[in-house]
């Protein structure tokens, strides 16, 4: 991505990709969430059309992301995309004193374009967030839902890869120091199995959330779960 303050309050966005015959979207955040951002959306349609809209991002739900709505003031007829070398390339400008620094650039599903009257957007396959400094030209990326990202590996980790298997140890190798064997054993299975499903249910929330495709990761957390019952 490229930007320049062209003239007082008029800032130029240059947003480059490859091109894999689907829209890409460049978002001003308020918080540094979709929620609550606006969004310039272009693509080039199988026929060779180009498309540009903005869209207020008021949900995750597609239903929930309008079209031709948003706090963006682009500047007219200064919008345009096209396609060159395998690349998209979308340009617009906005009229502002400053943009918002936090971005997010997103990439929609290969050969899904928006149609219709309300040109509804399908769910992107891929998004990053970044926060931008106007004045150094830096940009810090940042990963959405990191912490719960975390947590989700960390429990399981814990749950069913250590834990469960210190549970097993104590059961088959520390029988002589009856019964304390068998109370820690118990303790330890059970506090490993609590923080595994934790781990498990983080990692459903995280699946519905980012809206990604997780099915053999997903299956095999499951099939754990059941094992473990």
């Amino acid at each position: 991505m490229q930007y320049l303050e062209t003239s007082t309050d008029v800032w130029s966005f240059v947003l480059s990709a490859p091109d894999n015959n689907s829209y890409i979207a460049m978002g001003f955040s308020p918080s540094g969430g979709m929620v609550g951002s606006s969004a310039v959306v272009g693509w080039v349609s199988a026929d060779g059309t180009p498309t540009i809209r903005q869209y207020a991002l008021r949900g995750q739900k597609p239903s929930q992301v309008v079209v031709n709505q948003g706090s963006l003031q682009i500047t007219g007829n200064s919008s345009m995309i096209l396609s060159q070398s395998s690349r998209l390339y979308l340009v617009f400008q906005l009229n502002t004193n400053q943009p918002l620094t936090r971005l997010i650039y997103s990439v929609g599903p290969v050969g899904v374009f928006p149609t219709g009257t309300d040109y509804e957007l399908t769910r992107h396959r891929d998004q990053v967030t970044a926060e931008l400094n106007y004045v150094t030209g830096q940009a810090s990326s940042r990963t959405p839902y990191k912490q719960l990202r975390r947590s989700h590996g960390i429990l399981n980790i814990l749950g069913w890869g250590i834990l469960m298997i210190i549970g097993a140890i104590l059961a088959r190798y520390f029988k002589q120091w009856d019964p304390i064997w068998f109370y820690s054993h118990t303790l330890v299975q059970s506090l490993g199995f609590v923080l595994g499903v934790a781990g498990v249910i983080s990692g459903l929330v995280l699946e519905n959330k980012l809206g990604a495709d997780v099915s053999t990761h997903k299956g095999l957390g499951i099939f754990i779960l059941v094992l473990a019952i």
